[in-house]
C-alpha cells in the first residue's frame, strides 16, 4: 500500500495522512480523489451552513451542519477538522451555544487547511 501523505504549506503544523482512508478503500485511489472532490464541493456550502446557524443562535442547524461536515472529514481521516465539528456537534446538541462563535473560527482554519491540502494533493496526482 501506498503511504499518501501531504503536509500543507499553510505552517499550522497539521499533517494530514490519507493512507487509513484508501486503505478502508481497499487501495482504491480514484474512489480516494473522488471523495476529495466531493469535499471540495460540498464543504464551502456545509461551512457557510455551520456560519450562519452559529450567527443565528440555532443549535439544531448547527448540529446537523457540524455532523455532516464531520462526516465529510472522518472519511478522509481529516481527524483536526472532525474534532472541531464534533465539538460543534455537541454544543449544538446541548444547546451550548456561548463558544461557539471561537469554536466555528477554528473549524474554519482547518478546513481551510484541508481544502489547499486536498487541491494540492489533487492537483500532482
Amino acid at each position: 500500500m501506498t503511504r499518501t501523505q501531504c503536509k500543507p504549506s499553510a505552517g499550522r503544523g497539521e499533517q494530514f495522512d490519507f493512507s487509513l482512508a484508501l486503505a478502508r478503500l481497499d487501495g482504491d485511489t480514484g474512489l480516494l480523489k473522488q471523495q476529495m472532490e466531493s469535499f471540495l464541493q460540498d464543504a464551502p456550502s456545509v461551512m457557510a451552513d455551520v456560519r450562519a446557524s452559529v450567527a443565528r443562535c440555532e443549535a439544531e442547524a448547527l448540529r446537523f451542519a457540524a455532523h455532516r461536515l464531520k462526516g465529510l472529514a472522518a472519511g478522509l481521516d481529516a481527524e483536526r477538522v472532525a474534532e472541531c465539528a464534533a465539538k460543534l456537534d455537541s454544543m449544538g446538541r446541548d444547546g451550548a451555544l456561548h463558544e461557539t462563535v471561537a469554536a466555528c473560527g477554528e473549524l474554519e482554519a482547518h478546513v481551510e487547511t484541508l481544502q489547499k491540502v486536498l487541491r494540492a494533493y489533487l492537483a500532482a496526482h
